[in-house]
Protein backbone atom coordinates (compact mmCIF):
# COMPACT_ATOMS: atom_id res chain seq x y z
CA UNK A 1 0.00 0.00 0.00
CA UNK A 2 1.84 3.17 -1.05
CA UNK A 3 0.99 6.41 1.53
CA UNK A 4 1.31 9.62 0.40
CA UNK A 5 3.71 12.34 2.05
CA UNK A 6 2.23 15.22 2.99
CA UNK A 7 3.65 18.57 2.11
CA UNK A 8 4.64 21.88 3.63
CA UNK A 9 1.86 24.44 2.96
CA UNK A 10 4.62 27.22 3.14
CA UNK A 11 7.45 25.66 1.28
CA UNK A 12 5.96 22.50 -0.24
CA UNK A 13 8.70 19.88 1.34
CA UNK A 14 7.59 16.47 2.04
CA UNK A 15 7.04 15.62 6.09
CA UNK A 16 5.99 12.26 8.19
CA UNK A 17 2.38 12.32 8.68
CA UNK A 18 2.63 12.88 12.74
CA UNK A 19 5.13 16.05 12.30
CA UNK A 20 3.13 18.55 13.35
CA UNK A 21 5.94 21.58 12.16
CA UNK A 22 8.00 21.44 8.70
CA UNK A 23 10.84 20.35 9.04
CA UNK A 24 12.74 22.82 6.71
CA UNK A 25 10.73 25.94 7.70
CA UNK A 26 9.41 25.68 10.90
CA UNK A 27 5.43 26.32 9.66
CA UNK A 28 3.20 24.56 11.62
CA UNK A 29 0.94 22.27 9.50
CA UNK A 30 -2.99 22.17 9.67
CA UNK A 31 -4.31 18.68 10.12
CA UNK A 32 -7.83 17.45 8.85
CA UNK A 33 -10.47 16.22 11.10
CA UNK A 34 -10.03 12.41 11.26
CA UNK A 35 -12.83 9.52 12.21
CA UNK A 36 -15.07 10.44 14.96
CA UNK A 37 -14.07 14.19 14.61
CA UNK A 38 -10.97 13.69 16.26
CA UNK A 39 -7.77 15.66 14.46
CA UNK A 40 -5.28 13.68 12.08
CA UNK A 41 -2.36 13.52 10.14
CA UNK A 42 -2.00 16.50 7.23
CA UNK A 43 -3.72 14.38 3.79
CA UNK A 44 -2.23 15.13 0.68
CA UNK A 45 -0.59 17.85 -1.08
CA UNK A 46 -2.97 19.70 -3.01
CA UNK A 47 -2.21 21.92 -6.24
CA UNK A 48 -0.65 25.45 -4.81
CA UNK A 49 -0.23 27.24 -0.89
CA UNK A 50 -3.31 27.58 0.89
CA UNK A 51 -5.52 25.03 2.96
CA UNK A 52 -6.88 22.33 0.67
CA UNK A 53 -11.01 21.71 1.01
CA UNK A 54 -9.92 18.62 3.72
CA UNK A 55 -8.03 20.61 5.52
CA UNK A 56 -9.27 23.10 8.17
CA UNK A 57 -8.25 25.54 10.49
CA UNK A 58 -7.89 25.25 14.43
CA UNK A 59 -11.11 26.06 16.20
CA UNK A 60 -12.90 25.84 12.89
CA UNK A 61 -16.19 23.89 13.16
CA UNK A 62 -17.54 23.95 9.82
CA UNK A 63 -21.07 25.39 8.94
CA UNK A 64 -23.16 26.19 11.73
CA UNK A 65 -26.24 27.51 10.30
CA UNK A 66 -27.69 31.13 9.67
CA UNK A 67 -27.89 32.90 13.18
CA UNK A 68 -31.70 31.91 14.68
CA UNK A 69 -31.55 29.10 12.64
CA UNK A 70 -29.14 26.52 13.61
CA UNK A 71 -28.01 23.85 10.93
CA UNK A 72 -30.10 24.99 8.45
CA UNK A 73 -30.48 28.03 5.67
CA UNK A 74 -32.58 30.73 6.66
CA UNK A 75 -35.93 31.13 5.27
CA UNK A 76 -36.15 33.19 1.50
CA UNK A 77 -39.47 34.93 2.63
CA UNK A 78 -39.35 35.49 6.59
CA UNK A 79 -43.16 35.46 8.12
CA UNK A 80 -44.06 38.85 7.92
CA UNK A 81 -44.80 40.17 11.70
CA UNK A 82 -48.79 40.95 12.34
CA UNK A 83 -49.32 44.03 14.36
CA UNK A 84 -51.81 43.77 17.25
CA UNK A 85 -53.71 46.69 15.60
CA UNK A 86 -57.23 45.88 13.65
CA UNK A 87 -57.93 46.58 10.77
CA UNK A 88 -61.41 47.18 10.92
CA UNK A 89 -60.05 49.99 12.94
CA UNK A 90 -57.89 51.74 11.47
CA UNK A 91 -59.96 51.45 8.22
CA UNK A 92 -62.52 53.51 10.07
CA UNK A 93 -60.56 55.75 11.53
CA UNK A 94 -58.97 56.58 7.93
CA UNK A 95 -61.92 57.10 6.29
CA UNK A 96 -63.78 59.12 8.88
CA UNK A 97 -60.18 60.82 10.65
CA UNK A 98 -57.79 60.25 7.63
CA UNK A 99 -57.53 63.83 7.09
CA UNK A 100 -56.26 64.77 10.70
CA UNK A 101 -53.95 61.89 10.50
CA UNK A 102 -56.17 59.86 13.37
CA UNK A 103 -55.20 56.68 11.87
CA UNK A 104 -51.33 56.81 12.03
CA UNK A 105 -51.16 58.57 15.45
CA UNK A 106 -53.15 54.97 16.47
CA UNK A 107 -50.40 53.18 14.50
CA UNK A 108 -47.39 54.88 16.37
CA UNK A 109 -46.54 57.19 13.33
CA UNK A 110 -46.80 60.14 15.72
CA UNK A 111 -44.30 62.25 12.95
CA UNK A 112 -46.35 61.49 9.95
CA UNK A 113 -49.65 62.11 12.08
CA UNK A 114 -48.75 65.33 12.78
CA UNK A 115 -48.11 66.40 8.89
CA UNK A 116 -50.83 64.84 7.82
CA UNK A 117 -52.99 67.19 10.56
CA UNK A 118 -51.11 70.05 9.50
CA UNK A 119 -51.60 69.42 5.71
CA UNK A 120 -54.98 68.26 6.31
CA UNK A 121 -54.23 64.44 5.33
CA UNK A 122 -51.68 66.67 2.24
CA UNK A 123 -55.62 67.34 1.20
CA UNK A 124 -56.62 64.27 0.89
CA UNK A 125 -54.64 62.22 -1.39
CA UNK A 126 -52.00 61.01 1.30
CA UNK A 127 -55.91 60.05 3.19
CA UNK A 128 -56.81 58.03 0.20
CA UNK A 129 -53.68 56.25 -0.52
CA UNK A 130 -53.18 54.96 3.06
CA UNK A 131 -56.98 54.02 3.17
CA UNK A 132 -55.88 52.08 -0.38
CA UNK A 133 -52.62 50.93 1.61
CA UNK A 134 -54.57 49.12 4.79
CA UNK A 135 -57.17 47.44 1.99
CA UNK A 136 -54.25 45.77 0.47
CA UNK A 137 -52.59 44.67 3.54
CA UNK A 138 -49.56 46.63 3.37
CA UNK A 139 -50.40 49.42 5.68
CA UNK A 140 -47.27 48.84 8.96
CA UNK A 141 -47.68 50.38 12.36
CA UNK A 142 -44.35 52.43 13.46
CA UNK A 143 -42.48 48.97 14.42
CA UNK A 144 -42.67 47.81 10.77
CA UNK A 145 -45.57 45.05 11.36
CA UNK A 146 -48.32 45.24 8.91
CA UNK A 147 -51.86 45.69 9.66
CA UNK A 148 -53.61 42.74 8.32
CA UNK A 149 -55.43 41.44 11.05
CA UNK A 150 -58.27 39.68 9.35
CA UNK A 151 -61.41 42.09 9.77
CA UNK A 152 -65.14 41.67 8.76
CA UNK A 153 -65.95 42.90 5.21
CA UNK A 154 -69.61 43.78 6.54
CA UNK A 155 -68.93 45.60 9.31
CA UNK A 156 -66.76 48.11 7.30
CA UNK A 157 -69.23 48.76 4.78
CA UNK A 158 -71.79 49.14 7.09
CA UNK A 159 -69.87 51.85 9.30
CA UNK A 160 -68.93 53.32 5.77
CA UNK A 161 -72.05 53.55 3.99
CA UNK A 162 -74.65 54.15 6.53
CA UNK A 163 -73.25 57.12 7.75
CA UNK A 164 -72.84 58.44 4.34
CA UNK A 165 -75.96 57.68 3.28
CA UNK A 166 -77.27 59.33 5.75
CA UNK A 167 -75.31 62.56 5.82
CA UNK A 168 -76.19 62.63 1.82
CA UNK A 169 -79.82 62.07 3.16
CA UNK A 170 -79.69 65.16 5.49
CA UNK A 171 -77.12 67.26 3.01
CA UNK A 172 -80.56 66.61 0.37
CA UNK A 173 -83.05 67.32 2.64
CA UNK A 174 -81.64 70.84 3.89
CA UNK A 175 -81.41 71.49 0.20
CA UNK A 176 -84.78 70.70 -0.21
CA UNK A 177 -85.92 72.64 2.42
CA UNK A 178 -84.39 75.79 1.40
CA UNK A 179 -85.38 75.37 -1.88
CA UNK A 180 -89.47 74.95 -0.61
CA UNK A 181 -88.73 78.15 1.38
CA UNK A 182 -87.67 80.14 -1.20
CA UNK A 183 -88.85 79.63 -4.26
CA UNK A 184 -86.96 81.80 -6.87
CA UNK A 185 -83.87 80.34 -5.03
CA UNK A 186 -83.37 78.54 -8.55
CA UNK A 187 -84.54 80.51 -10.67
Amino acid sequence: MVQCMPSCQNCGTNFNPGTPTCPTCGQPQFVSPGPGGQAGPAGPAGPGPGPRPDQTYPGYQGYQGYPGYPGQAPPYYPQEAQSPLSKTATLLLCWYLGYLGVHRFVAGKIGTGVIMLLTGGAFGVWTLIDFIMICLNRFTDSEGRYVNKPCNLVVVLLAILLPTIIICGLFIALIAAYVAANPGALA
